[in-house]
Order: structure tokens, then sequence, then C-alpha cells
């Protein structure tokens, strides 16, 4: 959430899905626009956080 409000990107709503001791997790991200959507993912990727986008 900071590397992404540095950037001021509005997280909408956050869900954990997967969480599992030993492996990674998932979380889902909602945002307000498509626009903060493809920003956010382009920052994640950046630091090296595998994203994928719904639509």
């Amino acid at each position: 959430a900071i590397l992404l409000g540095g950037d001021q990107i509005n997280i909408l709503d956050i869900e954990i899905l997967r969480v599992r001791e030993g492996d990674g997790g998932t979380i889902r991200f909602g945002f307000q626009t498509e626009e903060e959507s493809h920003r956010a993912a382009g920052l994640l990727r950046q630091h090296g956080y595998i994203v994928k986008m719904r639509q």
C-alpha cells in the first residue's frame, strides 16, 4: 500500500485470496479507474511482483 500510495494510486478494495505457510500468497487489489490499475501493475512489476490483470 505504501508503494502505491507514494505514487498517488488509491486502493479501493484489497482481498487476500491465498495464504499458506512457507508459500507465497495472492492479493487482489481494486482501483477506481483502469488507468490506475495499469499504473499500479507497472509499479508493482518494477519492484519484482508478479502481476496478473483482470478485466
